[in-house]
């Protein structure tokens, strides 16, 4: 979410019941991506080398991304922001590792997986056709 108040992307992840994760783990997916695609556009996350081509700055990647999380998300965040402000190393300077401790925290699944669980819990009750039909 992009507050236009501040400017910030916005990650809120409400801890809850199974409905709530499956959300959770869904919009957190939704956040890297959005995320990867901005930090592409912005020149000092992603500059171009002397060969001309994009390159990645892990840590300013990292850095940027821990930055832009609340509520939930940024209580996951503070204690590698707090590291980062202390001059350590978070993630062993790595977007990657970065973002599998991301994805562990939060349940990401990829959209394939996602949508394999949806349809296998899918009934179609009292459903009309037309009804059960647009769940897809």
């Amino acid at each position: 979410m992009l507050s236009s108040a501040t400017g910030k992307v916005l990650l809120t992840v409400p801890v809850g019941n199974a409905k709530d994760i499956e959300k959770n783990a869904t919009d957190a997916r939704r956040f890297l991506a959005s995320f990867a695609s901005y930090a592409l556009s912005v020149p000092s996350l992603s500059p171009v080398n002397p060969q001309g081509t994009q390159v990645r700055n892990d840590v300013n990647w990292i850095r940027a991304f821990l930055s832009l999380m609340d509520e939930d998300a940024a209580a996951w965040a503070t204690p590698y922001n707090e590291d980062i402000a202390a001059g350590q190393t978070v993630f062993q300077s790595s977007w990657n590792v970065c973002v599998q401790a991301f994805q562990t925290r939060f349940s990401v699944v990829s959209a394939q997986e996602s949508a394999r669980t949806k349809i296998a819990k899918i009934k179609q009750g009292k459903d009309t056709i037309p009804a059960y039909a647009a769940k897809f």
